[in-house]
Formats: structure tokens, C-alpha cells, sequence
């Protein structure tokens, strides 16, 4: 986990603590949250490494064609996911909790 995923982490759990909804199924839906942010940290070092699309060759005929990464629809359904996740948290842009405040 890297420190700005360390970061993240607390912060979600720290909403999660302000809402008094830091239960350990909570919780475990905030680390799977940060999995999922993991894996697409590495699905897109991957793409840089070997470019968003990739030469392929069919069958024995020699014929060549440019195929897209399906890194790049694995991307997009993860992230799918992870606001799923938040949804699910009610965490949003739009009910952030500052510590001190009593509102919800």
C-alpha cells in the first residue's frame, strides 16, 4: 500500500468513524475499496509498460491487426466497483463530515 493509499484509507475510515459507522464490515468494504485501487494502480503501470494496444497475429495466415488493451475494460469495471463501494458507504462528495461538525 503506498503512503497516498495509506491516506486515503484513513480518511474513508475517519467519515466512517464521524458517521459512527466504523463497524469492522465497514471497514472491510474500505481495505476491499483500497484493493481495488491497488490493482488499478497496477493495471495502468502495465498499460504504460506495454502501450494501450498490442500487435496481434491470426492464426497461420500472417496477418497482423492492432488489438486495444483489455486492461482497459478491466480499468473501467473496477472503478465500476469502487464507486460502487463509496455509494454503498454513503460516502460522496456531497456529505463529507468535517471533524466537529454534528451534521450529517
Amino acid at each position: 500500500m503506498t503512503g497516498k493509499e495509506k491516506e486515503i484509507r484513513a480518511a474513508l475510515i475517519k467519515q466512517l468513524e464521524l458517521r459512527k459507522a466504523d463497524t469492522p464490515f465497514f471497514i472491510a468494504q474500505v481495505d476491499e475499496y483500497i484493493y481495488l485501487g491497488e490493482r488499478v494502480r497496477q493495471m495502468k503501470a502495465e498499460i504504460r509498460k506495454s502501450g494501450l494496444c498490442s500487435q496481434k497475429e491470426y492464426n497461420n495466415s500472417g496477418k497482423t491487426a492492432m488489438v486495444v488493451s483489455p486492461l482497459l475494460k478491466e480499468i473501467r469495471e473496477t472503478n465500476k466497483q469502487m464507486l460502487s463501494i463509496l455509494e454503498k458507504l454513503k460516502l460522496t462528495t456531497d456529505n463529507v463530515i468535517a471533524e466537529g461538525d454534528e451534521e450529517m
